[in-house]
C-alpha cells in the first residue's frame, strides 16, 4: 500500500467519527465523471459494479460521449451488472453500422435498396452530399428502448441520479450541459462524432460530441458543487510523438486538441481517478471487442479499492439515494397521435404504415414496431419519438426529417466477365402524384444498361402498389460449348413489366398480376460474310407478351450477404402473344423464319433459407424451379424448341441479375446454360472469420432439359446427358468456395468452383453488383 493510500485511509477515520456525531449536516456531494472514448467506454463499467458492491451512490453524473450512455443508464436506474449485460448482449456492429436491415423496409422499395454507396440530395438544384457516413436511426431506437423507465421525465436532476450529458454547439464554438428535455437525444448528441453522425438539433443550434471541448468534464461537476469527485479516464488525453505515426491518430488529436489540454488539469482535481488508459489495448472503434475492453476496466478499479472502501466507510453516517428504475406500466393508452414535419403528399401513407391507432393501448415493443413501417418507407432520414405528457393524458409525437424530393446516387461495379461500369441513379419522390416514385438508372459501363421505373402507392389503406418498368441493356455474349467460348453474339435485350400488388404484410410479402414485354435480339459479332458463326445466324428477333400471377415472402437481413431470414419468390405466366423471326447464312436452310412459336405457361420458383447457427457460422439452403409447359405445335407454328431461344431459363453467374428468367449457378458464366426445364438445389456455409469477411464454401447441383415437360419428368431424377450438348436432360454440379468482403462499394467477391463435365475449375472475381432488379 503507497503512502497515497494509506494518508487516504487515515484521513477517513479521523472523519469517520465527527461525521458519525453530525448527523443532521449535510452529506457529501459526491459526483461521478465517465470519459468519452467510443468503445473504450465499456471499461467504465467495473467502476459502476464497484460502487454498486460498496453501497455507494453518487448524487450526480456527468458524461462525455460513451461516458453519457454508460452514465445515463446508471443514472436512471440501471445496475452496474445490467449495464454489463447490454454491453455483451448488443449487436454494436448493428449500431454504430448505420445500416437498416432490408427487412424493415417496405416490399415495394426493396429492390433498390442498399445498392448504392453514395447519395446526394438535390436542393434548390444543388446536390448536396449527406453530412454524415453512418445513420443513426438504430441507436435512437435502441437509446428509446433501454430509456423506457424515464420515457415520461424531461427533466434531469429527477432521475433516480441526477444527470448531465456534454455535447459541443458547433455553430457557437461553445460547450452544453444538457439537463433536460429528451434523454434519448442528449445521448445522441452526447456521442456525435463530426462527419460520422449527423449533428443534433437542438434550441435553433446543432450539438455534436462534447469530447470536441471537453471530454473528461470534471470541471463541470466542480462548477455543480461537488464535494467529492469519482472519474473513470479511458480516453488518453495527448498522445505522445511515437503514436501520433498514422492519419487517424493525427486527426483525432488535432480536432481534441483543447479538450485533451482541459483533460490533465481534469484528472489532478478527482479524488479517486480510475486512469483506465494503461490497462486499455483497443481503439475507440473496437466494439466487437466489448467483453475484452471490460475485463481490462476491471484492473484500474482493483488499483483503487482502498479509495473505494474508505469511501463507503465516510457514507456510512448518511442517508444514500435511493438508486432503482422507476416502476412504470407496460402497456400505455395513447390518448392522442400528432405528426410533425410530415408534407401533405406522405402524411397519409405514413398514417396508413404506421398503424398507430388513438385510444389503443401499446407496449414499447409494439410502439416500436408500428414507428419501424414508417422508416421502411425509405423517404425519411430520421425519425423522432416522444412522449406527450399532461398529468393523466398520454400521447405519442413522430417528428420526421423526410428526404429531399429529388435525389443522386452513384455506385460502381466490375466483374471479369461483364468488365467495369459506373452507375448513375435519379429518383424523385412525389414528382408524379403523392406516395409515388420515379427513377433513372444508367449504367455506364462497356456493357451497358438502364432502368426507367415509375410506381405509385394506392388505395384506401395504401396497401396496393403500381410498378411500370422499362429496362435494357446491351451486352458481348458469348456462345459456349463444353465449357469453351466458340462465338460470340451481340445480344440486345428490353423488358416492359407493369404489375399490380397488395402488400399482405407491408414489411415482408405481397402478391399481385402483372403483364411482361420482352424483347430479344442476336446478331453475331463477326459479319457472316467474312467469319461464319455456329448458329449460321444472321439475325434473331423474339418477342413475348406475358400475363402472371406472384407471390413473394423477405425476411433476409441483408441485401447481399444475409445472415438470416427466409426469401420465397413463386410465379406463374402464361403467353398471349410472341413472334419470332430468325434469318441464317446457309442457304441450304430455310433462310428466313417468321411467325409465331406455339404458345406456352411458365412456373417459376424461388427459395433461399438462411440461419446462423454460431455467431459468426450460417448455413444457406437453396432450391429453384423453371416449367415450361408448351402448348402442342399448331400447323403454322414454328417450334419453341427450335426458335424459343429468347423466352428460356438462363442458369450461371454469381450475382444478381435483372432478368426475371435469369437464375444463380456457380461455376458457369452468366447466362451460359439455357434451358426449358430445371430444377436446382444449393447448400452453402458461410463463415465469418474477419470482420466483415465471409468464406463460402458452396455445392450446386440441378436436373436440366432442353425439350418439353413430359420428356423432362421421365429422366428429371435419373439424368444421363451431358448438359453441355443441350440435348438431353442432364444433371449438373459445381462445387468451389467464395471468398467475400462487404465493403462499402458493395461485395467484393473471389469464387472458385469445379463444374462437371468440363472438369475444370472457374474463377470469379466481382466488385460491387451491376444493374439489376
Amino acid at each position: 500500500m503507497n503512502n497515497l493510500n494509506k494518508f487516504f485511509i487515515l484521513l477517513s477515520c479521523i472523519l469517520l467519527p465527527i461525521l458519525g456525531n453530525a448527523q443532521d449536516k449535510d452529506k457529501p456531494k459526491v459526483a461521478l465523471v465517465l470519459s468519452g472514448g467510443g468503445a473504450l467506454g465499456i471499461a467504465h463499467i467495473p467502476t459502476l459494479q464497484k460502487l454498486d458492491s460498496l453501497g455507494i451512490v453518487p448524487d450526480l453524473i456527468i458524461g462525455t460521449s460513451m461516458g453519457s450512455i454508460v452514465g445515463a443508464l446508471y443514472s436512471i436506474g440501471y445496475t452496474g451488472d445490467e449495464i454489463a449485460e447490454l454491453s455483451k448482449t448488443t449487436d454494436w456492429d448493428a449500431l454504430f453500422g448505420g445500416k437498416v436491415s432490408i427487412n424493415s423496409v417496405s416490399n415495394e422499395e426493396k429492390s433498390e435498396f442498399g445498392r448504392y454507396s453514395l447519395g446526394f440530395e438535390v436542393i434548390d438544384k444543388k446536390p448536396k452530399p449527406v453530412l454524415a457516413i453512418l445513420n443513426d436511426q438504430n441507436l435512437r431506437e435502441f437509446f428509446s428502448v433501454i430509456t423506457f423507465p424515464v420515457y415520461n421525465v424531461t427533466d434531469f436532476d429527477k432521475f433516480p441520479i441526477p444527470f448531465r450529458a456534454m455535447a459541443t454547439d458547433i455553430v457557437n464554438g461553445k460547450q452544453v450541459v444538457i439537463s433536460k428535455g429528451s434523454l434519448t437525444s442528449a445521448m445522441r448528441a452526447s456521442m456525435s462524432i463530426p462527419g460520422v453522425f449527423k449533428p443534433v438539433e437542438y434550441e435553433n443550434t446543432l450539438l455534436v460530441d462534447g469530447g470536441v471541448l471537453n471530454n473528461f468534464p470534471v470541471d463541470i461537476a466542480q462548477q455543480l458543487g461537488a464535494d467529492f469527485i469519482i472519474g473513470s479516464e479511458v480516453s488518453g488525453g495527448l498522445q505522445p510523438k511515437e503514436k501520433l505515426s498514422n492519419l487517424e491518430t493525427l486527426l483525432l488529436q488535432t480536432g481534441m486538441l483543447s479538450s485533451n489540454l482541459l483533460s490533465e488539469k481534469n484528472k489532478q482535481a478527482c479524488d479517486i481517478l480510475i486512469d483506465n488508459v494503461p490497462n486499455l489495448k483497443f481503439t475507440p472503434g473496437d466494439f466487437d471487442k466489448s467483453e475484452m475492453i471490460y475485463e481490462q476496466g476491471k484492473k484500474a478499479v482493483l488499483d483503487n479499492e482502498d479509495k473505494f472502501k474508505a469511501l463507503a466507510d465516510m457514507l456510512k453516517p448518511y442517508k444514500q439515494r435511493k438508486h432503482e428504475k422507476p416502476e412504470i406500466q407496460e402497456y400505455t393508452i395513447l390518448d392522442t397521435i400528432v405528426y410533425k414535419g410530415i408534407s401533405k403528399n406522405n402524411l397519409r401513407l405514413v398514417q396508413c404504415r404506421s398503424g398507430l391507432e388513438e385510444k389503443k393501448e401499446y407496449s414499447i415493443d409494439q410502439a416500436r414496431t408500428h414507428i419501424n413501417r414508417i422508416l421502411g418507407t425509405n423517404l425519411f432520414s430520421a425519425i423522432y419519438a416522444n412522449p406527450i405528457l399532461d398529468k393523466d393524458y398520454n400521447g405519442l409525437e413522430i417528428t420526421v426529417k423526410e428526404k429531399a424530393h429529388n435525389q443522386v446516387k452513384v455506385a460502381a461495379h466490375f466483374d471479369d466477365y461483364r468488365g467495369v461500369g459506373l452507375i448513375f441513379n435519379y429518383t424523385g419522390r412525389n414528382i408524379i402524384g403523392a406516395s409515388s416514385r420515379i427513377l433513372t438508372t444508367l449504367d455506364i459501363a462497356e456493357q451497358p444498361k438502364f432502368k426507367i421505373q415509375y410506381q405509385k402507392i394506392f388505395g384506401k389503406n395504401k396497401d396496393f402498389w403500381f410498378r411500370s418498368e422499362i429496362f435494357g441493356e446491351k451486352l458481348d455474349q458469348d456462345v459456349i460449348v463444353s465449357g469453351e467460348t466458340v462465338d460470340e453474339m451481340n445480344y440486345k435485350y428490353l423488358q416492359f413489366d407493369n404489375e399490380i400488388n397488395r402488400n399482405i404484410h407491408t414489411l415482408n410479402s405481397y402478391a399481385g398480376l402483372g403483364i411482361d414485354y420482352q424483347s430479344t435480339v442476336l446478331k453475331p459479332e463477326a459479319d457472316p460474310d467474312i467469319l461464319n458463326n455456329v448458329f449460321n445466324l444472321v439475325n434473331y428477333k423474339y418477342r413475348t407478351l406475358e400475363v402472371y400471377g406472384q407471390y413473394t415472402y423477405n425476411t433476409l437481413n441483408e441485401v447481399f450477404i444475409p445472415t438470416k431470414g427466409l426469401n420465397i419468390e413463386a410465379k406463374i405466366g402464361r403467353t398471349i402473344a410472341n413472334d419470332v423471326e430468325a434469318s441464317f447464312y446457309d442457304r441450304s436452310l430455310s433462310s428466313n423464319q417468321s411467325g409465331r412459336t406455339n404458345g406456352f405457361t411458365k412456373f417459376r420458383f424461388h427459395l433461399k433459407n438462411v440461419e446462423t447457427f454460431r455467431d459468426n457460422l450460417s448455413l444457406i439452403l437453396g432450391a429453384n424451379i423453371g416449367f415450361t409447359f408448351l402448348d402442342k405445335l399448331e400447323a403454322n407454328d414454328i417450334s419453341f424448341l427450335e426458335l424459343g431461344y429468347g423466352a428460356n431459363y438462363y442458369l450461371g453467374g454469381n450475382l444478381q441479375r435483372p432478368r426475371k428468367d435469369d437464375f444463380v449457378f456457380y461455376g458457369l458464366l452468366e447466362d451460359e446454360l439455357p434451358v426449358t426445364q430445371f430444377i436446382s438445389a444449393n447448400v452453402a456455409l458461410q463463415y465469418q472469420f474477419l470482420k466483415k469477411l465471409y468464406l463460402t464454401p458452396h455445392f450446386d447441383i440441378a436436373s436440366v432439359g432442353f425439350s418439353t415437360f413430359n420428356n423432362y419428368t421421365e429422366d428429371a431424377f435419373k439424368p444421363k446427358g451431358e448438359w453441355k450438348d443441350n440435348i438431353e436432360t442432364s444433371e449438373l454440379i459445381s462445387l468451389g468456395t467464395k471468398l467475400t468482403y462487404n465493403s462499402m462499394i458493395g461485395p467484393i467477391g473471389l469464387d472458385f468452383t469445379w463444374v462437371n463435365s468440363t472438369d475444370k475449375f472457374r474463377v470469379f472475381f466481382g466488385i460491387g453488383i451491376p444493374l439489376g432488379r
